[in-house]
């Protein structure tokens, strides 16, 4: 349906802002991500001051991002597992006791490139732990159908920061020096942590344990690599975040060695791709362009811009350009996160939300390295123009990992509740449960049959079940049989209350080419073949029946 630009369109886009405890939030936050603007060019600049070298300077780039590529799964996890509001007041108490820190160093006059480095990682560490958690609590504060507004406003926010701060960061850095500059970034964290502090979020209603940390990354990185459509977005991710690290790494270099100017050049440059990612995310609400093509578009935008950013030697011009840059990245890794939200079930959200992080971190760390080296052997323009050319070739991924065109599909859980009572049947019920379901399938239907018992198998593989298997019986080939496996009887609850409304279809396909219901055997594992020889094996190791 094509959005227009009218009154009602507007209202939709704004209706977030009367929600009190987003707008608190929103609010706090453009002051936090204000003083993370100033910061980011505070340190740039402090860098170029501390060693010359484009390699070096890059790598502040590559600090912030590396965090976020380690440490974000365990942090979305935490936030799935873990009363977010705690995670949150964790991330910002990090960032704000590090950014003082860097801050007393900076103007005691005994900061070192290295000690740079090493705070750059540690304040990211702390935003590595604290942006998952924010961006699973969205969908908390705001209804389903608001969240898309809810993102872009957001976006928005953050932009607006990014627009003015690093002009603001700019001037303060020419006119008192970084060490003031991290002083405000630190008090800005802190203001972060009394909003949230206020904050009282609603408690979901827990039936099950929570997983341990370990179970819950391995379960998020198993629901990403079984979703088609969520491994296509984080591909996607990692290759724009990759070509387009070049302009985030170099422009202190490009500041300096193209424009010829200091830090207030550098935050102009800044202050227009923040410009730019504003207007874009307001135009983006409302064109009638779905999230596949607006990719498609934002990527040509962006190669096209950065081969001319660094071949025009003017400002204004680099000013614009950067605009152009900006609205495009932001219109990008906004449709790529509102589309993760939109297809993921709550039980697992924050988990995608960080892998989805981790992807477009890992582009950034990886690319802002890799272009800084090759700006260390030829020259700036070669780099650009370099990264452009990659950019644009990243286009012809939509052919392996196309981006769905704005699913929404029905993530509502089908139960709230597990089937099975929450005590296993027998006593010592740890062991490995097996469930097999006998279908009777006429001949005639046994390859449509398979074909849907495979999606199915997907399906069950991506909400937990192990060693998912279909057998045709030999003796009566009529007879099918589904085998697959929990690591034990928690897990195999979890398993029963993480199926969505969407995947219904998939097991409606499944029962129309079968007779009768499934014959259902819940077993649990009493013993395996093992490569010791008997005569080692320990005494009393068969388990009581």
């Amino acid at each position: 349906m094509q959005r227009q630009l009218d009154g009602k369109g507007w209202r939709r886009a704004v209706e977030p802002l009367r929600i009190k405890v987003f707008r608190r939030f929103w609010l706090a936050g453009i002051v936090a991500n204000l003083g993370s603007m100033m910061q980011s060019v505070s340190a740039a600049w402090l860098m170029t001051s501390l060693t010359p070298g484009a390699q070096t300077v890059a790598l502040v780039q590559t600090a912030t991002s590396i965090p976020m590529m380690l440490f974000a799964l365990v942090a979305g996890t935490l936030a799935d597992i873990v009363d977010r509001r705690t995670i949150m007041i964790l991330g910002q108490a990090t960032m704000a006791i590090v950014t003082l820190s860097l801050a007393a160093l900076t103007l005691a006059g005994w900061i070192t490139p290295a000690g740079l480095l090493i705070t750059t990682f540690l304040i990211a560490c702390g935003n590595a732990l604290y942006a998952p958690a924010w961006q699973a609590s969205v969908v908390e504060q705001v209804s389903r159908p608001q969240l898309e507004a809810a993102t872009s406003l957001n976006s928005i926010g953050f932009n607006v920061a990014r627009s003015i701060g690093p002009a603001i960061g700019g001037a303060l850095v020419a006119a008192t020096g970084s060490g003031v500059v991290f002083v405000l970034n630190g008090l800005a964290n802190l203001s972060l942590i009394g909003v949230i502090s206020t904050w009282r979020r609603p408690k979901p209603v827990v039936q099950l344990p929570p997983e341990t940390i370990a179970e819950g990354a391995i379960a998020g990185i198993r629901y990403a690599w079984l979703s088609p459509h969520c491994f296509a977005l984080m591909v996607r991710a990692a290759a724009f975040g990759f070509c387009g690290s070049c302009v985030w790494a170099l422009t202190p270099v490009l500041a300096r060695s193209v424009f010829g100017g200091g830090p207030v050049t550098l935050g102009l440059l800044l202050g227009g791709f923040g410009a730019g990612a504003i207007i874009g995310a307001i135009i983006r609400a409302h064109l009638p362009i779905t999230r596949a093509n607006l990719l498609r578009y934002s990527t040509m935008l962006t190669a096209v811009a950065t081969v001319a950013l660094p071949l025009l030697p003017l400002l204004i011009p680099a000013i614009v350009l950067m605009a152009l840059i900006g609205g495009a990245w932001v219109a990008t890794l906004t449709g790529l996160s509102v589309s993760v939200q939109m297809i993921v079930p709550r039980w697992v959200v924050g988990r995608i939300i960080a892998l989805n992080q981790m992807a477009v971190f890992a582009g950034l760390g990886s690319g802002s390295l890799m272009w800084g080296t090759v700006a260390q052997f030829t020259d700036i323009r070669s780099t650009f123009i370099a990264a452009a050319l990659t950019m644009a070739a990243s286009l012809l991924l939509d052919r392996w990992f196309p981006v769905a065109s704005d699913l929404e599909p029905d993530i509502r859980s089908v139960r709230d509740m597990p089937q099975d009572p929450i005590s296993p049947p027998l006593d010592d019920g740890t062991g490995l449960i097996v469930i097999s379901l006998t279908y009777e399938v006429p001949s005639a239907n046994a390859q449509a049959f398979v074909a849907a018992m495979q999606d199915l198998g997907r399906i069950r593989s991506r909400d937990g079940a192990r060693r998912w298997s279909i057998q045709q019986d030999l003796d009566d080939p009529r007879l099918w049989e589904e085998r697959f496996s929990s690591p034990n009887w928690l897990e195999h609850l979890r398993r029963q209350v993480r199926p969505v409304h969407e995947d219904q279809s998939v097991r409606e396909r499944v029962a129309a080419l079968h007779i009768g219901r499934p014959v259902i055997r819940r077993m649990i594992e009493r013993g395996r073949v093992s490569l010791t020889r008997p005569w080692d094996a320990p005494s009393g190791s068969v388990p009581p029946i």
